[in-house]
């Protein structure tokens, strides 16, 4: 986590699959069979676990709207205009050789809505495939990676609503149904910041 309530912006980092031992899939009444654990005991990001289904992490924020009604919104714009894009290291085993890294912004965010039908965000795009990814090799060296805002496909910096980290689908397609091979991942991010 970072920051805290009350404060204009606070969040943390979260992955998908999560373990869910105290509170299954509501869909499913069971806790997903492929889950990725995270850490952040280390003063970095450590991510472990199998993929077996549709896997990642990112960060999360929320900001302070001040209001009783309405005191969160979560996924809200922060203005990263002051800088040029953003930089990490990375360093581990992510199965396939990488993970693939986006940021999000209205334009390239679907808009959603809550249970009540009330925006979720503050996403505009209706196409049909919205945001760019950079995909980024995952070697047992600690390796700076610093990715523009033209790289990543960014076009209003001054209104990022996320931060996220795909990792390589597991299914082949070849077959209906597509079949899972899972995979091992264990890597570590560290010193994810926006580049000056």
């Amino acid at each position: 986590m970072f920051g805290g309530w009350g404060q204009p912006i606070y969040g943390g980092v979260y992955v998908y699959p999560s373990p869910l031992p105290a509170n299954p899939d509501a869909c499913s009444g069971t806790a997903p069979q492929y889950p990725l654990t995270s850490s952040t005991a280390s003063g970095n990001w450590h991510i472990t676990g199998q993929v077996g289904t549709y896997s990642g992490g990112g960060l999360w924020w929320g900001c302070n709207s001040g209001t009783v009604a309405s005191p969160v919104n979560i996924g809200c714009p922060i203005d990263a205009s002051a800088y040029t894009g953003i930089s990490f290291t990375i360093s581990g085993d992510a199965g396939t050789g990488g993970i693939s890294v986006s940021v999000g912004e209205p334009d390239t965010t679907k808009p959603g809505t809550d249970s009540a039908g009330n925006p979720k965000n503050c996403g505009t795009c209706t196409a049909t495939s919205c945001g760019t990814s950079v995909m980024v090799p995952v070697t047992t060296t600690p390796t700076p990676v610093s990715l523009t805002w033209a790289q990543l496909g960014v076009t209003t910096p001054a209104a990022i609503t996320s931060i996220a980290f795909s990792l390589h689908d597991p299914f082949s397609y070849a077959t209906t149904p597509p079949v899972a091979t899972p995979y091992s991942v264990d890597f570590v991010i560290d010193d994810l910041k926006f580049t000056p």
